[in-house]
């Protein structure tokens, strides 16, 4: 039954991160096109805008909407009841969250078109989250890849369309809108295919993950996301705030990753009996494959800044050393809090997320270096989480197999940390030479073996997972 699951899980992984590599594709251009043809103070407005954005999205998107993917791939026959009760629950908290934020950008000359339409676009992600959850409890993940395609290609080019027209931050944020708009029209029309079952009365169980859930992912943007308000708000100058914003931009790719595995896993976990043996599954494979991302970043950070925005940004080199680790462990974190919430552990993954957030706060305001105080408190929240799913759950952990994946971050590091700066076509050539010989690496070590290359590989023709197989095997048998 495993195997099976396996195949399946490993079939929808693939098609969301197909759909997130050519979304952040699009992402990525929106970003380096942006920086580009916007000033760099404009820049800085814009990433400060954004990001008090993604924060105060996971309120429609991670709270209801969190819970509803939940309970409906638990209990299908009910899709109506929760349904219903996820729209109204976060048209309310969008409507709460919009009208503070309005009020915020009253204060600030700068800022009041930009935060107004921030507010805009969380009245309108409500609705998009509430049937995001609908198709994540259903397993539909074909439609959010093609969503998630749609929604990123189409906010491209609005946006070079309207900052080509001389509509500026405005017009930036204005793709996002339109973007939105046709995401929900598409999805409204694979819904009417989907049978909401009951959809009599309303959910109230629901309220009492809501708070839990919603304080956890909550705490987890602001980690990822506040640093560069906060950072703007000591500066003080929009043109700093650009290169932070280029910076964080690059280091977010590990977080990007994490989340899309949890997309997937989530509405597993929440149904199927083995539901820990698909936890170790998720930790393991973001500890090979998704945190040495950051691991690359943090040793020649310069290759990647050069990668995203060629020499415009390399003086942000700094900020990415910081910000690659830090946002790298708030990854590992990501998931364990996601797991934890779909096996229905709440209070861990809560108190540690707020008691992390407000640690993050005083050591911001203390020391005024939001840089250390956010990789101290992004390492304080992965140990808690952590070190209490080991205690709790079955997780395969011995000394012997956690020294060879520390040899193999310190071999790949080291490899990394002296490739030069040329191009960014070299940029990217080394990136990709770089984490070819890590994937050798990982295989000697026997970190990674046959096993993993039948549950990976599962949705693909036979033949190339058997040659895939005799490959890793031979590399297995080396040591």
């Amino acid at each position: 039954m495993n195997e099976d699951v396996d195949g399946i899980i490993a079939k929808h992984s693939y098609i969301i991160l197909t759909a997130l590599f050519i979304s952040t594709l699009f992402n990525y251009l929106y970003q380096v096109l942006m920086g580009n043809f916007l000033s760099n103070s404009d820049y800085g407005i814009l990433g400060v805008s954004l990001s008090i954005f993604y924060i105060a999205v996971i309120l429609t998107q991670s709270t209801f909407s969190q819970s509803s993917a939940r309970l409906i791939s638990a209990d299908p026959f009910n899709t109506g009841v929760y349904f219903k009760t996820t729209i109204l629950g976060n048209f309310l908290v969008g409507v709460a969250v919009s009208l503070a934020i309005f009020l915020y950008s009253l204060s600030s000359e700068v800022y009041f078109l930009p935060l107004s339409m921030v507010a805009i676009l969380l009245l309108i992600t409500s609705f998009v989250n509430s049937i995001t959850a609908l198709h994540r409890g259903h397993k539909r993940f074909e439609n959010l890849a093609i969503a998630n395609v749609l929604g990123s290609s189409v906010k491209l080019v609005s946006a070079l369309l309207l900052v080509f027209l001389g509509f500026g931050v405005l017009g930036a944020l204005a793709s996002f809108i339109i973007s939105l708009v046709l995401v929900i029209a598409y999805l409204f029309t694979k819904t009417l295919k989907i049978d909401l079952g009951n959809s009599k009365g309303w959910s109230f169980s629901m309220l009492k993950e809501t708070i839990p859930v919603s304080i956890v992912f909550l705490g987890l943007a602001f980690l990822v996301n506040g640093s560069i308000v906060l950072f703007r708000y000591f500066e003080g100058s929009d043109v700093t705030a650009g290169s932070f914003n280029a910076a964080l931009t690059v280091s977010r790719g590990t977080y990007f990753f994490s989340t899309a595995l949890i997309t997937v896993l989530f509405p597993y976990l929440a149904s199927e009996k083995s539901k820990e043996y698909f936890s170790f599954q998720s930790l393991k494979y973001v500890f090979l494959f998704v945190f040495p991302l950051s691991i690359s970043m943090l040793s020649n950070p310069g290759m990647w800044l050069n990668l995203f925005f060629s020499t415009k940004y390399l003086n942000a080199d700094y900020f990415l050393i910081f910000l690659s680790i830090s946002v790298g462990l708030l990854s590992i974190a990501n998931v364990l809090a996601s797991n934890l919430i779909a096996m229905e552990r709440f209070s861990a993954s809560s108190l540690s997320l707020l008691i992390s957030s407000a640690v993050f706060i005083v050591l911001t305001l203390l020391t005024r270096n939001i840089l250390e105080s956010l990789l101290v408190t992004s390492l304080v929240v992965f140990l808690i989480l952590f070190v209490y799913y080991l205690r709790s759950f079955y997780f395969k952990f011995s000394f012997y197999y956690s020294s060879r994946i520390v040899l193999s971050y310190l071999a790949f590091g080291l490899i990394t940390h002296y490739l030069p700066l040329i191009s960014r076509f070299y940029s990217l050539v080394e990136i990709v030479l770089s984490f070819a010989i890590y994937f050798v690496l990982i295989s000697v070590l026997r970190l990674f073996d046959e096993r993993d290359v039948l549950t990976i590989l599962s949705p693909f023709p036979e033949r190339l997972t058997k040659i895939t197989a005799n490959i890793i095997r031979m590399f297995n048998s080396l040591l």
